[in-house]
C-alpha cells in the first residue's frame, strides 16, 4: 500500500500529515515545522482524522479531532519527536 499525503491543511496546529497503512503509522508536522511519528493509528481513526474539517463532532477542525482521538490516548499512540 501506498502512503497517503495530506498537505498544507487548513489547520491552525497541522500543517501535514502522512499515513503509512502497512505500519499503521501517522506521521504529523505541525505548524511550528516539528515532526512527531504516531504508532498504531489504524485506518479508520486516520479516516476519520481525514475528513474531520466536513464533521460538526469535531467542530470541523484537523487539530480537535487530532488532540481527542490520538493526542488524548499517550500510552496507545506511541509517539517520538523525528524532527
Amino acid at each position: 500500500m501506498n502512503n497517503i499525503f495530506l498537505k498544507n491543511l487548513d489547520s491552525e496546529l497541522l500543517k501535514h500529515l502522512e499515513y503509512i497503512p502497512d505500519k499503521n503509522i501517522l506521521v504529523v508536522t505541525f505548524q511550528n515545522n516539528t515532526e512527531y511519528l504516531y504508532e498504531n493509528v489504524t485506518s479508520e481513526i486516520f479516516e476519520t482524522l481525514k475528513t474531520a474539517k466536513s464533521n460538526p463532532v469535531y467542530e470541523y477542525s484537523y487539530g480537535k479531532c487530532f488532540h481527542k482521538l490520538i493526542r488524548s490516548f499517550p500510552d496507545v499512540y506511541i509517539f517520538h519527536k523525528i524532527g
